[in-house]
């Protein structure tokens, strides 16, 4: 059974819908965030996240290593 602790930290490094990314977002949180919100442009997601849209693009294009 996982302690309560465990549960609380999974809880806060995992995005819900209704959470944007920010900062301190992984690359996966990122792109599906991404995937999730057809409309929003490169430029929005480099707002919220603080990373350049060259970084969101390979990000976006290339697969996880």
């Amino acid at each position: 059974m996982p302690l309560a602790a465990d549960v609380a930290l999974f809880e806060r490094e995992t995005m819900t819908d209704d959470q944007t990314p920010n900062h301190a977002s992984t690359p996966a949180e990122i792109v599906d965030y991404y995937d999730r919100h057809l409309n929003m442009t490169l430029r929005e997601l480099s707002a919220m996240t603080g990373r350049t849209i060259k970084e969101l693009k390979r990000l976006i294009m290339e697969p996880a290593k």
